[in-house]
C-alpha cells in the first residue's frame, strides 16, 4: 500500500463531546457561522468563482456517533465532530477562514479542538499549518491550491487499501 500523506490532501480538526449531544444543536452552531446545509451535510462554501482544480468549500463537517458517521440534524445524537480542510486543494490564505470556524465551533460548543490527537488552539493550529505548507512545498514542490498539486493528487486515484 502506498502512503499519500505527503500530499496533505486533507487535514482534520476534531471535537469530542465525551457524551451524546443532540444533533439539532448543530443547526444553530453551524448556521450562525454561515455554513450551508447540502442535503445532510454542512459545508462553509467559498464565494465567487474558483479555478476548477480548487475545492469549493473552506470547511466540510463530518458528524459522528460511536465511531460511525451519522446524517440528518432533526433527531439523533453526536459525540464527535470533524472539521475537514482540503489542504492541497485550497490556496493557503483559506486557512484563516478554517481557523475562524474552528475557533467559533469551540466557543459555541464549549469543547476544545484537537489536531492529530493533540489539544490545539488558533495559534498552535496556525503554526502546524505553516509547517505543513513548508513540508508540502519542500516535498512536492507546489503550494497548496496549485493546479499541478491537484493534478498530482488526482493522479493517485483510485487508491487501493
Amino acid at each position: 500500500m502506498t502512503n499519500y500523506d505527503h500530499l496533505h490532501e486533507l487535514e482534520i480538526v476534531t471535537f469530542r463531546s465525551g457524551k451524546p449531544r443532540p444533533r439539532k444543536e448543530l443547526l444553530r452552531v453551524f448556521g450562525s457561522q454561515g455554513f450551508t446545509l447540502h442535503d445532510d451535510v454542512f459545508s462553509l462554501d467559498r464565494l465567487g468563482k474558483q479555478p476548477p482544480w480548487q475545492h469549493s468549500s473552506f470547511v466540510e463537517l463530518e458528524v459522528r456517533y460511536q465511531n460511525e458517521e451519522v446524517f440528518g440534524f432533526e433527531e439523533g445524537v453526536w459525540d464527535e465532530l470533524r472539521l475537514k480542510y482540503l489542504f492541497a486543494f485550497l490556496p493557503f490564505e483559506c486557512v484563516e477562514e478554517f481557523m475562524r470556524s474552528v475557533e467559533a465551533t469551540s466557543q459555541h460548543l464549549g469543547i476544545s479542538p484537537e489536531f492529530r490527537g493533540q489539544a490545539t488552539d488558533r495559534l498552535k493550529l496556525r503554526k502546524d499549518f505553516e509547517q505543513i505548507r513548508m513540508t508540502l512545498v519542500s516535498e512536492v514542490g507546489e503550494e497548496p491550491g496549485a493546479e499541478q498539486l491537484a493534478i498530482l493528487t488526482q493522479g493517485t486515484y483510485p487508491r487501493k487499501k
